[in-house]
């Protein structure tokens, strides 16, 4: 059993963009919080997991384009936000959980800087369920994790990029929608010297009721959420103090917003990444490397056929470590 207390956080952010004019942006946070996680033992097996946090955020906020946009706009909130969980030992090594827990994300402002305006939006409310799985072989030489899990919003705070400059987004909120999907990653030893890890990420996304404008439907997919997202690789111990390791990513097509056009499409690309490693002692170790091996070109981020954010390409070169 514990009790937490956090007694408070601040934050300042200080922004100078150029569009037409220059846009200042200052927003000034205050978070209090009170949270505390208890466990109840209900058999030899079973356990009870649940609590909660009491959070308090206060903001305010200065948005300067030519004349005030917004002068010292003030806005606070206090929420409870509970979880709770199970968990059942099947063996020493194995665990199933359940748990359902209340999350928030805080409201602001986005700033328009080529427009010159300024768009408020309200904070996300979340109820996260998950089931899961957690293994380990008896000499902990491998693991395996599966957790599945469905996620419904309460205005979703949706990003929208509105002009050509990719730091002109609107938060939008949509007063519902879902995620739900499937999450496994594994990690073993194939032999004393080369071990392996690989992982596998589903989710499918809705927006099941959209807000007014911005040509957002219901049934509208989240932006920047791949369907199918994988990882695998190795790593061989050539000897004691040398290394090689390889790394293979897949990340399946996805909308970058929720406008779901045709021309904001990003993702659908598989890289491979290369690395050496060699230890002289224990303070100084030497590491060359190749991300992207194959240079593959693909959009992350995409805004009609005016801008876009593209994967790096091709990056070779050499990290020295020192420790003292």
């Amino acid at each position: 059993m514990a009790w937490n207390t956090h007694v408070s956080a601040r934050s300042r952010l200080d922004a100078v963009a150029f569009g037409f004019a220059a846009l200042e942006n200052d927003t000034r946070t205050r978070a209090t919080s009170v949270f505390g996680d208890l466990t109840h033992r209900l058999g030899e097996k079973t356990d009870l997991h649940y609590g909660g946090r009491i959070l308090r955020s206060d903001q305010r906020r200065d948005f300067v384009f030519m004349n005030p946009l917004i002068s010292n706009e003030t806005v606070g909130k206090t929420v409870f936000l509970p979880k709770l969980g199970i968990s059942y030992r099947l063996d020493e090594h194995t665990v199933l959980g359940a748990s359902a827990r209340k999350g928030f994300n805080d409201g602001g402002r986005t700033a328009i800087v080529m427009l010159g305006e300024s768009t408020r939006f309200s904070p996300e409310y979340v109820m996260t369920y998950e089931a899961t799985l957690k293994s380990m072989s008896p000499d902990q030489s491998r693991w395996v994790s599966v957790v599945a899990f469905y996620n419904d919003f309460r205005d979703y705070q949706a990003g929208i990029q509105r002009t050509a400059n990719p730091s002109d987004v609107t938060i939008v909120n949509q007063p519902r929608a879902r995620s739900y999907g499937l999450e496994v990653e594994a990690n073993g030893k194939l032999s004393p010297t080369i071990t392996a890890h690989g992982g596998i990420g589903l989710i499918r996304t809705k927006i099941t009721r959209a807000s007014a404008g911005f040509n957002i439907d219901d049934g509208n997919q989240f932006g920047m959420a791949p369907k199918v997202t994988l990882n695998s690789g190795i790593t061989w111990q050539i000897t004691p103090t040398t290394s090689f390791d390889m790394g293979i990513h897949h990340v399946g097509q996805y909308f970058t917003d929720i406008t779901n056009e045709p021309r904001v499409v990003g993702g659908r690309y598989t890289t491979a990444d290369l690395g050496f490693s060699h230890r002289f002692d224990t303070n100084v170790q030497l590491r060359a490397y190749v991300n992207n091996a194959t240079d593959k070109l693909a959009f992350i981020t995409r805004y009609h056929d005016l801008s876009g954010e593209v994967l790096p390409g091709r990056t070779i070169g050499v990290k020295a470590s020192f420790a003292f």
